[in-house]
């Protein structure tokens, strides 16, 4: 006989958190195998019942979501599955909403284990049960995707992961990250593809206009997606009921976290080395310009040619380029060897004059001195 959670706490259902802790802790002290020596296993399952119920109690959402589907939870009765229509094949409908609520029983997975009766066998079993359900109604509906996928099949069990629609739950072997962790990451946004027609109340061929028929589409259309949703809704709970009591989740989520923060330092410490590389690539790939910097050799002659001279030298300003016109003739300057020019010829020669050069080589250097980049 299934107990409400209120009564094993022995609380009223209006009990606050203070009250439901204080009552959880007594019942603690009441089961515990010290204070029942000859009753141990008793007292250890009666225990495993009194902490479920505190969980659900205790979290405002599932205490909302119980006290609203208390009724069905404790529901003896097998007389599940009912449908509006009398003719509909319990095939067709599969598993209800209300079969589902009678697994919100925390004695059914008291034993955590791969028995039979153990957790992971009773949780496994409904779930590939829910997803054989799932497969066959889009098979049914001439739904393209799932051609391919083998959940109503007997040895679904056995085959490849990417075969099927929804993951199996496992076993309490079940690797978390590539198991569990996706078992509850998709189950916990389940979307059922089932019609629910037999949720509809009026057949429409005795519909006697089309205002009528009307009427009966719009009030059998409200009645399926209400169906669906509460279907939907009562599953979702239950991967969160159960996802609270699965050992698995706990341990293996924490080691997943540090996987996962050393896989992202491992990340960063690699992008951290192909930038410094690409960095240095640049660094090499970089080509120097020729009025930056002059040849080391040269740097070194034109040191010990100009190098007396500097100190001397080193107050004289040059003059800015310039072609000076008069009223008659035209004027050339160079400013390097501040000398004046009357024609184009003249002065292009003694550009190319070795003096003109060396001049030009003296001027550079004693820039480059003063850290003055020219662009010669």
């Amino acid at each position: 006989m299934k107990t409400c959670y209120y009564e094993l706490l022995e609380v009223s259902t209006t009990a606050t958190d203070a009250e439901l802790k204080k009552a959880y802790r007594r019942k603690a002290l009441q089961l515990h195998p010290d204070k029942n020596p000859d009753e141990v296993e008793w007292a250890t399952n009666q225990f495993a019942l009194v902490r479920a119920a505190y969980e659900v109690l205790s979290d405002a959402q599932e205490r909302a979501w119980y006290d609203s589907h208390k009724s069905l939870i404790l529901r003896e009765d097998d007389d599940y599955g009912n449908t509006s229509d009398p003719e509909c094949e319990p095939a067709v409908v599969g598993t209800s909403a209300e079969e589902i609520m009678r697994y919100f029983d925390p004695s059914y997975f008291a034993q955590v284990n791969d028995t039979v009766n153990g957790m992971y066998s009773v949780a496994g079993q409904l779930f590939a049960k829910l997803a054989a359900e799932e497969v066959a109604a889009g098979k049914a509906q001439g739904m393209p995707e799932f051609a391919n996928f083998h959940d109503d099949s007997p040895q679904a069990l056995a085959v490849a992961a990417e075969m099927l629609y929804l993951p199996v739950f496992g076993n309490s072997r079940a690797n978390y990250a590539s198991e569990t962790r996706v078992f509850y990451t998709q189950w916990t946004s389940f979307a059922s593809v089932k019609t629910f027609a037999w949720k509809e109340l009026y057949r429409y061929s005795s519909a006697p206009d089309r205002r009528t028929r009307r009427a009966m589409e719009r009030e059998n259309k409200r009645l399926r997606e209400e169906a669906r949703k509460e279907y939907n809704t009562t599953i979702r709970s239950f991967v969160n009921f159960l996802k609270k009591r699965d050992p698995r989740v706990k341990v293996g989520a924490k080691e997943f976290e540090i996987q996962q923060r050393k896989k992202i330092q491992d990340d960063l410490k690699r992008q951290a080395e192909r930038d410094r590389a690409a960095n240095e690539e640049k660094m090499r790939e970089f080509e120097v310009q020729n009025w930056q910097v002059e040849d080391r050799d040269e740097m070194a002659e034109m040191e010990a040619e100009f190098g007396e001279d500097w100190g001397k030298k080193k107050g004289k300003k040059g003059k800015k380029g310039r072609v000076l016109a008069g009223d008659a003739v035209e004027v050339f300057e160079c400013i390097v060897c501040d000398k004046l020019f009357k024609s184009e010829n003249q002065f292009a020669a003694h550009e190319r004059s070795k003096k003109h050069k060396k001049a030009v080589r003296q001027m550079t250097w004693e820039m480059m001195q003063e850290g003055i980049e020219l662009g010669l």
